[in-house]
């Protein structure tokens, strides 16, 4: 009785085994080509990538069924219906394997996308769309999106109630340039967020719809455009109009007041500002003071001053007249009370100093002193050469009744 397993090792055909490989790894390629289409095709465009995904993998399961069988010396069918059968048995199973797949992914990918939102970037397009539009019109900063050329494509409401005008529709009727103060700061403006493509914490001044001055704090990207389309600015805007006047005030005030006064860093006395009175005082352009430290200036003439200054601001938080003797751009030695304060400005400790000049009051102070001295050595001398002439008279008086009395008297 003939085995059921009439297969030798080493019996088959080398050749038909590794046609049956490559065949296998075509067919493989194809259909996992054809079965990626079958997930983004919709309704009736999915029928003719299932159908070629099928056949292609039927035919691959075909041809490496067969040649395997010959490569082995097996029997295999060798009529036309048979072989049409069998190949057909392929194919349909093939397509209903690629049909379940394909449909249980779609099916997960949506219940992923509606319950964690994990699921594919194509299925979240409008819940996405439907967050970004939710955040645009929330947003309680302005949001604005305009072309290079400064049209305005679209902004949010409170975007409209910076600029003053009654709704977004009526901003997004005029460009950005109708807002600018000047035609060329938008151009000046375009040109360096082309070139640095992201700008933070800039500030512009603008316009109103009623055209009062306007102070922004600003943030722009470009949005570069795909496949030709143009490209789109997005902007953030906060309205800082307040600050700036406050910010104004302060500087008036700040150069205004005839005391120096500076601003600088407690850790190493970087100057980060200086007034006009102690730019005058000193004799110093603003440009050779700012960014440089006091040591670097030679301004303290005793260091142990400043030593003392900074002890006494960790201790108590402000200083109040404490004498110090500082020197100008010429080298001229003055004296000064200097009254500071402890800020934080931008996260760095500082100190606001105001420094009241007694150079001229200590001056006449020791002026007056020395002729109060002067005034009480004359006094001392008039009273001593008083003394003395009054004893000179009694004896000056003696002597002529000693004179005037004859002898043996």
């Amino acid at each position: 009785m003939p085995s059921a397993r009439p297969i030798i090792a080493n019996s088959y055909d080398h050749w038909l085994v590794a046609r049956s490989v490559a065949i296998a790894i075509c067919a493989s390629y194809a259909a996992l080509d054809l079965a990626g289409r079958i997930s983004a095709a919709k309704g009736r465009a999915r029928i003719p990538w299932l159908m070629g995904s099928a056949s292609a993998i039927g035919l691959g399961i075909w041809f490496t069924h067969y040649i395997g069988m010959a490569a082995f010396g097996m029997p295999a069918p060798k009529d036309g219906p048979a072989g049409l059968l069998t190949l057909t048995a392929a194919v349909v199973a093939s397509g209903v394997a690629l049909h379940v797949v394909s449909h249980t992914k779609m099916s997960f990918a949506e219940t992923a996308s509606s319950s964690d939102g994990r699921g594919s970037t194509h299925m979240l397009e409008p819940e996405t769309e439907q967050r970004y539009r939710f955040l645009f019109q929330k947003s309680p900063a302005g949001v604005i999106r305009t072309n290079l050329d400064g049209k305005i494509l679209d902004c949010n409401d409170t975007c409209a109630k910076i600029f003053g005008d009654s709704s977004r529709e009526e901003l997004l009727a005029s460009p950005v340039t109708n807002r600018c103060v000047r035609p060329a700061d938008q151009q000046e403006f375009t040109a360096r967020l082309k070139q640095e493509k992201s700008l933070s914490n800039y500030e512009h001044r603008l316009r109103r719809k009623d055209g009062s001055p306007i102070w922004l704090l600003g943030s722009a990207h470009i949005m570069e455009g795909k496949d030709g389309a143009t490209a789109v600015n997005e902007e953030i805007l906060i309205d800082i109009t307040e600050r700036k006047k406050v910010e104004e005030l302060f500087r008036t005030a700040f150069n205004a007041n005839p005391e120096p006064i500076t601003i600088a860093t407690i850790s190493d006395g970087r100057y980060i500002d200086v007034n006009e009175s102690f730019l005058r005082v000193t004799g110093y352009r603003r440009e050779e003071v700012i960014g440089r430290t006091s040591l670097e200036l030679n301004f303290w003439v005793r260091r142990e001053d400043r030593a003392e200054l900074v002890e006494l601001l960790w201790e108590q938080g402000s200083v109040h007249d404490l004498e110090i003797t500082y020197r100008t751009k010429s080298g001229e030695e003055r004296v000064a009370l200097d009254s500071a304060e402890a800020i934080e400005i931008s996260g760095q400790d500082c100190i606001v100093a105001i420094l009241r000049d007694v150079t001229e009051r200590k001056f006449l102070e020791k002026q007056l002193r020395q002729t109060q001295k002067m005034e009480a050595v004359g006094q001392l001398s008039g009273g001593i050469a008083h003394d003395f002439n009054n004893l000179l008279g009694v004896i000056i008086g003696y002597s002529e009744i000693s004179r005037a009395t004859p002898p043996g008297k």
